[in-house]
């Protein structure tokens, strides 16, 4: 589940903060931003092999759904859980998956690096592995 939150951000446009914020303003988004502006549905912007969607609700249910192509092999995965921001970061909190190796509750935190209409770019805690999401409409 881990990487699955974290590979959704391959697509991989800078480091922009939501509303025309530069750099100087603010290093990163409050907690206040992300809960007005996150909760819809994102879709990875990734290899057309993979897909991952992700569904933040208003009330901080999570769900996530994930499908990928490796060889002849078709996976699909779903877990659903809770979400909420805290400070510039997202964390989830998977409590039901139906891959039978993740051992549950699974927590996951990221950087929400810019929160647009459109976009949702986050990384992991270390910054190495950034994940591009766009807006379903």
């Amino acid at each position: 589940m881990r990487k699955l939150f974290l590979y959704l951000i391959l697509g991989l446009a800078g480091t922009g903060l939501c509303h025309g914020q530069s750099a100087a303003d603010t290093n990163r988004l409050t907690s206040a931003v992300i809960q007005r502006h996150i909760p819809a549905t994102w879709l990875l912007d990734g290899p057309p092999t993979f897909r991952e969607t992700i569904l933040f609700g208003t009330n901080g249910y999570c769900a996530i759904a994930t499908s990928g192509v490796a060889g002849s092999m078709i996976a699909t995965n779903q877990y659903q859980g809770n979400w909420r921001a805290k400070n510039e970061m997202v964390v989830l909190t998977m409590t039901k998956s139906s891959d039978k190796s993740v051992k549950l509750p699974l927590v996951t935190t990221n950087y929400v690096l810019r929160l647009t209409e459109q976009d949702l770019i986050v990384s992991d805690a270390t910054g190495l592995s950034v994940s591009h999401f766009r807006k379903l409409k």
